[in-house]
């Protein structure tokens, strides 16, 4: 039930949307497409796992040792799954069978892809808070953004070594669900004291971090450069935005909240027809990226992933 409400919030939003535009200009443009930049963009897919399943080895050193192999196939399974479940819950999937594949209890699998989510968001927050910096325009909503993700950044780089931060987390939960969590706080405790015991590598997931997001924001700038002039510095500076927003849980793979949300951001700067392009190329790349763990989903892999959510 909760699949089929965010497809339809999704083929909703997508058709107001299209309404509202002329997507006919859309059209027009996507045809005109440039092959140099679209091709660089699909390239751009090799360092963007790579960054991802180092640092996914990364992370999993305090417990145990991931080949290349198996990190690949999770990051890739992950990407897939996050393709028809809304709100990113594919990681869900990744934190599942990552305790299976390496027979560890799945406390510690959930607290590892935690620490790689929040890890992720300090990177993308990081790249976005350099790019609304030097974003040059009269539009100054935009750098209004600045101190609440700022001070979110700085939430989040505690949250990988303050247990203190994260027992006030703890206080917003219930009883009942603190008591039965209580096996995955005391690891996500632990990989905290590790991350302050093992200052290098913590320093190390962070900077990949940065790298992983930069991996993809360039990936969109190409893709984006396809059928479009448009500089690097807005990119990295409004994409974000949009990403962050496509967490929410409302439709299946951010999809409608991903495209009004490049409208409401890139128009001022391209028009709308142009921004409705990059919503479009966006889905479509979130597709190109699940293809290689689409080879791993069978139908006991969705039954599983169902069954945890």
């Amino acid at each position: 039930m909760k699949r089929l409400l965010s497809i339809v919030v999704s083929i909703g939003l997508l058709f107001l949307l299209y309404r509202a535009v002329d997507f006919q200009g859309t059209l027009n443009l996507l045809k005109n497409y440039n092959p140099y930049s679209l091709s660089l963009s699909l390239l751009l897919s090799i360092p963007i796992f790579f960054f991802h399943c180092l640092r996914l080895n990364i992370l999993c050193r305090p417990f145990f040792k991931l080949k290349n192999a198996l990190s690949f196939k999770l990051i890739s399974l992950a990407l897939s799954l996050n393709l028809i479940l809304p709100a990113k819950l594919g990681d869900i999937g990744k934190a599942y069978f990552l305790s299976q594949e390496k027979t560890v209890s799945r406390s510690k699998s959930f607290s590892i892809v935690l620490m790689e989510k929040i890890n992720d968001l300090i990177g993308l927050v990081g790249v976005c808070l350099i790019g609304l910096v030097f974003i040059r325009h009269d539009i100054h909503y935009f750098k209004l953004a600045f101190i609440p993700l700022f001070l979110f950044l700085l939430s989040a780089v505690s949250l990988l070594f303050s247990k203190t931060l994260f027992s006030y987390f703890r206080i917003l939960l219930p009883k009942k669900i603190n008591s039965k969590l209580e096996p995955f706080f005391s690891t996500f405790r632990h990989l905290q004291h590790y991350n302050q015991t093992h200052l290098k590598e913590s320093l190390l997931a962070i900077t990949l971090s940065f790298f992983v997001s930069l991996a993809h924001l360039l990936q969109l700038w190409y893709l984006f450069q396809s059928i479009t002039e448009i500089s690097f510095t807005l990119i990295i500076g409004l994409t974000p935005l949009a990403i962050l927003a496509a967490f929410l849980p409302l439709s299946i793979s951010g999809v409608g909240v991903r495209d009004l949300s490049f409208v409401g951001l890139y128009t001022p700067f391209t028009g709308p027809e142009s921004a409705v392009g990059f919503g479009l190329l966006a889905t479509l790349r979130v597709v190109w990226l699940a293809i290689p763990g689409s080879l791993f989903i069978t139908k006991g892999t969705l039954k599983k992933v169902k069954n945890l959510i």
